[in-house]
This record gives structure tokens, C-alpha cells and sequence, in this order.
């Protein structure tokens, strides 16, 4: 079982884990004082082979990008750290890879060369495809691992998926 990714909150107080080339789970680990790790809770299911996850910026959720099943799966954090499982929703295309959240949307890059683009129900944290643009092409890159990223600044009021860049990562 590999480690495929982890993400702290963004006051690194806990610490995701997805593990595992076949079948995927997320671990919760809180993060001492001294720095050492203690695991939280047991480990959820997180689909088949998940490359990427990502904690939104409330930390309230948690999203996780699973390539092979093809889907996105949302958990909500606990307030000590452990996490729900929230659902998730089928991916478009050749199976995602790569998730970040941004205000109240989601953004999914998949080795098919698409980016999907979801509504975040901030009460919930279950995303839904927004009907306005539910994809964006990439381009037809090779892509077998990909990262999306922001750069700031970022208006939460005017955040649209124009902003995205999209880089492929080596495998």
C-alpha cells in the first residue's frame, strides 16, 4: 500500500492521507506539538486508485480524485479531525486526478485532457457539475498525472475556471 497523497488543513492541526495503487483509503491523522503524527478514527474507503486530494479552504471538507473507479468522493471533517463520508460523483472522461476546491467551486483535471467544474454546497460539501460549464478542454496532453493550481490573488466574487492553469506532472 503506497501513499499516493496527503494535504494538511490549512492550519496544519491534521493531516490526509490516501494510500494505496488498487483499492484507496484516507486516513486522519492529528498533528502533535512536537510534531509526531497520531492516527484519528479508522480509514474510509476513497475509491480505486486515487492519485490526489485536497482540503477545501473553510476545513470543512475534504475531496478526493480516484482515477480508476472514476469519481470524486467528499468527506466532512470532524471537529477532532476524523472524517464523514459526505458521496461522491462520477467523474467525465478518462478518470480524474487531480482536485482543488476554490470559494464555492471544485475544479477535477482528468487524463482525458478535461477539467470538470463543480458547484461546492458550502453547508454540505457535496459538489454538484455546474450546468453553466461542466467542462473545459485542456488540450490533449499525455496527461497520466496532473496538477491544478491558482494563483492568488483570488476574488472570492469573481472566481472563474479562466483562472486555472493546468500543469502536466510527471508520473
Amino acid at each position: 500500500n503506497e501513499v499516493q497523497a496527503s494535504a494538511f488543513d490549512s492550519i496544519g492541526q491534521f493531516l490526509y492521507v490516501v494510500v494505496g495503487m488498487g483499492p484507496s483509503t484516507i486516513r486522519s491523522f492529528t498533528v502533535n506539538s512536537d510534531g509526531t503524527l497520531a492516527a484519528i478514527g479508522s480509514a474510509l474507503s476513497a475509491g480505486t486508485r486515487a492519485h490526489n486530494l485536497t482540503v477545501d479552504p473553510s476545513n470543512k471538507f475534504v475531496y478526493v480524485a480516484a482515477e480508476a473507479s472514476n469519481e470524486i468522493l467528499a468527506y466532512a471533517i470532524q471537529p477532532n479531525g476524523s472524517l464523514a463520508s459526505v458521496g461522491s460523483v462520477p467523474g467525465s472522461g478518462a478518470g480524474p486526478n487531480a482536485v482543488t476546491v476554490v470559494s464555492s467551486f471544485a475544479y477535477v483535471a482528468n487524463r482525458g485532457g478535461l477539467v470538470q467544474n463543480f458547484n461546492v454546497n458550502q453547508s454540505t460539501g457535496a459538489i454538484t457539475p455546474n450546468a453553466t460549464q461542466p467542462t473545459v478542454s485542456a488540450g490533449t496532453l499525455p496527461i497520466t498525472r496532473t496538477a491544478i493550481s491558482f494563483m492568488p490573488p483570488i476574488s472570492t466574487q469573481t472566481m472563474s475556471p479562466l483562472t486555472a492553469s493546468i500543469k502536466p506532472m510527471a508520473s
